[in-house]
């Protein structure tokens, strides 16, 4: 049985950019303040990175996927 990590977008937040470290643009990044994954988006203000609050869900994925 396979199961695909799936993402519900709670809320939109900021994250400092000198708390993303070394993680690109495209990465994945944990926020130092809680247990969210968050994806970035593209928005830059300033020195903060808009990002999205990525909840995890996992779920029964029906199809084949590639290892």
């Amino acid at each position: 049985m396979k199961y695909l990590m799936k993402y519900v977008v709670t809320k939109d937040v900021s994250i400092p950019v000198k708390d993303l470290l070394k993680e690109t643009k495209t990465s994945r990044i944990r926020d130092c303040y809680s247990d969210q994954l968050f994806f970035h988006t593209m928005s830059r203000k300033n020195d903060t990175i808009i990002a999205r609050s990525m909840t995890r869900i996992m779920s029964r994925n029906q199809s084949n996927v590639p290892e």
